[in-house]
């Protein structure tokens, strides 16, 4: 196969398309207004997020919490801290079916 040949046109077209598909920024966010979105859509406070629970419902906000600050671009170690968990226990809070 040869390779073709593309006019500017085609070509600036083309990057005008990839544009338009790229996905937007998230706009960026304090990490205690992410925390205290989550708690607040799942009736509870943030303290309970960040607190020892293990259970069903409180372990579920908080992978929904990890899961919106990976998305500001946090590293797993930032959100562990904020979080007050192990960076690997974020990276399995992450992963996995939403």
């Amino acid at each position: 196969m040869s390779a073709r040949e593309f006019a500017p046109e085609e070509l600036d077209a083309a990057q005008a398309a990839l544009e338009r598909s790229r996905p937007a920024p998230v706009a960026a966010a304090r990490p205690e207004d992410i925390l205290a979105d989550v708690a607040r859509r799942h009736h509870m406070t943030a303290a309970t997020l960040l607190g020892p629970s293990r259970a069903r419902g409180v372990a579920a906000a908080r992978k929904e919490a990890y899961r919106a600050l990976r998305a500001t671009g946090m590293s797993y170690p930032e959100i562990g801290r904020v979080m007050h968990r192990d960076h690997t226990s974020v990276m399995h809070g992450c992963k996995g079916a939403a």
